[in-house]
């Protein structure tokens, strides 16, 4: 069902909704595109697993030009302004559908994801659990470094020890190891957090494990490694089981993490431990 909201000086957010035939889980599942992807093909991909676990899809549509930069979380508006469309959006779909107003699942694919992850970092108050798959790259939780490389002028220490307590599964492909087109490229970035998607992926997975640590708060962060899968949405559903990853996680038992082919580390394991 196409639709858009108007948010103020934000310009109008489109989405496609997917509503099962009863609704059993009460947060909001938003999932969100990456640059080279669209929400219907979102929704044609999660309205399955949707139906079966009895949760309401949401994909917001940040293809056109209002929303260019949204990985950023940027807008026509400026920065924030594509955070603040979905806030509102998530806020509007919630209360029409009696779903929890506070919290939604937040959940995105490659540029998608590093909105996901951005957006949880700076409203971690909204979000009651997080998917980050195969995201470029990762902005790191350090108040202290400028946005986007940390998250200087966009969240200060509190809100990035709220985001730490999320209950975090960050995906990636087994195969998603390219240095494409889409991949930032930058020497120094390279030698931070790795030269492709799944070393970048590691890199995160530790170093959220790290700043928790350091912060002493108890988390629930794992990497989450996709059989068979490169850097394409498609493929991370159809081989990776990234469609069932998610729905578990989010309203199951989360047992799909330990099968299916899926590899799964938890908190306390280093990368070191990856089965390739």
């Amino acid at each position: 069902m196409p639709a858009s909201v108007l948010n103020g000086g934000v310009a109008p957010l489109g989405y496609v909704l997917a509503v099962p035939p009863r609704i059993k889980h009460n947060q909001l599942v938003i999932v969100v595109h990456g640059v080279s992807s669209q929400p219907a093909t979102v929704i044609r991909e999660f309205a399955p697993v949707g139906r079966e676990y009895g949760f309401v899809t949401l994909a917001p549509d940040f293809s056109g030009m209002s929303f260019r930069g949204y990985q950023r979380l940027s807008s026509s508006a400026g920065a924030g302004g594509a955070a603040l469309a979905l806030e509102r959006l998530a806020a509007q779909v919630s209360a029409r559908l009696g779903l929890d107003p506070m919290r939604f699942d937040l959940a995105g694919f490659s540029g998608g994801a590093q909105f996901a992850h951005r957006f949880a970092m700076t409203r971690p108050g909204l979000v009651r659990r997080l998917v980050v798959a195969a995201a470029g790259w990762f902005s790191e939780c350090d108040s202290s470094l400028a946005f986007p490389q940390g998250m200087g002028g966009m969240a200060d220490d509190e809100l990035l020890r709220q985001f730490l307590a999320i209950p975090i599964r960050i995906a990636v492909g087994t195969e998603d190891n390219s240095r494409g087109s889409n991949l930032r490229k930058e020497s120094q970035l390279d030698a931070r957090q790795g030269s492709n998607r799944l070393e970048r992926a590691e890199f995160w997975h530790s170093h959220l494990i790290q700043r928790a640590r350091e912060l002493g708060i108890a988390s629930d962060n794992r990497l989450v490694l996709l059989p068979g899968t490169g850097h394409q949405f498609r493929q991370a559903v159809e081989n990776g089981n990234l469609d069932r990853m998610v729905a578990n996680f989010l309203c199951g038992d989360g047992s799909l993490e330990q099968s299916n082919g899926l590899l799964s580390l938890d908190q306390t394991a280093p990368p070191s431990a990856l089965v390739k």
